[in-house]
């Protein structure tokens, strides 16, 4: 009987550690790595309308960083955001000396993007603990650390979510000619951390600003083609 008990003793003791070496290998995080996103090709022979900038958001938004520099090197409009200090509305533009016709800015009503490196922690730690609990009652030892580790999943959201209207402002009707919206609603589930040191997060973040910046380009080039039949 002493050796029953003594074998059986020994074999909870392999039990456990075979399960402890499998959720610790379980536990291993990697970067976080994105595709190459192709840039919008989109262009047109001169630029027709003057951009003033982004309303409601900050001007050091990085993803929205250098919106005007792209739209004047596709010849869309010519940028003077950063010399722009008025008020995005037309009762300021009515004042406004522009050398151009029509006036652009980009209304943000919505703007998320954020990472997750946490989506599935909460639901795993349920079923971690359920699974990791009944191998403490087999095992009768503590196993408090692989129970945390295995909540852990390999496993990164990101959320880019905007809602934006390009507005045009006609400077010899007074007037706002057009409007287009903007809507990217994009949610990707990555393998990897974006907070893991070896992730390169500049290049996360340039893969979702070329989504955006694709976007703006789209319905900018309406607008240009809009703007271009009107009457001179």
């Amino acid at each position: 009987m002493p050796f029953l008990i003594s074998k059986f003793y020994y074999m909870k003791k392999v039990v456990f550690f075979i399960c402890l070496v499998c959720i610790l290998l379980s536990c291993k995080t990697t970067a976080l790595q994105v595709a190459n996103v192709a840039k919008s090709t989109i262009s047109r022979p001169k630029s027709n309308m003057e951009f003033i900038g982004c309303k409601n958001i900050s001007r050091s938004n990085f993803l929205l960083k250098g919106i005007g520099s792209e739209l004047e090197y596709r010849n869309i409009a010519s940028d003077t955001s950063i010399l722009y200090r008025g008020i995005y509305s037309e009762t300021e533009l009515v004042t406004y000396q522009s050398q151009k016709r029509y006036v652009t800015y980009i209304d943000v009503n919505k703007h998320v993007y954020k990472q997750d490196d946490d989506v599935h922690s909460n639901g795993d730690m349920y079923v971690a603990g359920l699974v990791i609990g009944g191998l403490t009652a087999f095992t009768l030892v503590p196993v408090y650390v692989p129970l945390l580790c295995a909540s852990q999943k390999n496993d990164c959201e990101i959320t880019l979510n905007v809602e934006y209207t390009i507005v045009v402002y006609d400077n010899k009707s007074k007037r706002n000619v057009c409007t287009y919206p903007i809507i990217v609603d994009v949610k990707d589930l990555h393998t990897g951390k974006f907070a893991h040191k070896k992730t390169n997060q500049t290049e996360v973040n340039e893969h979702y600003r070329t989504i955006l910046f694709n976007a703006i380009l789209d319905e900018y080039a309406k607008a240009w083609d809009y703007v271009d039949t009107l009457p001179r």
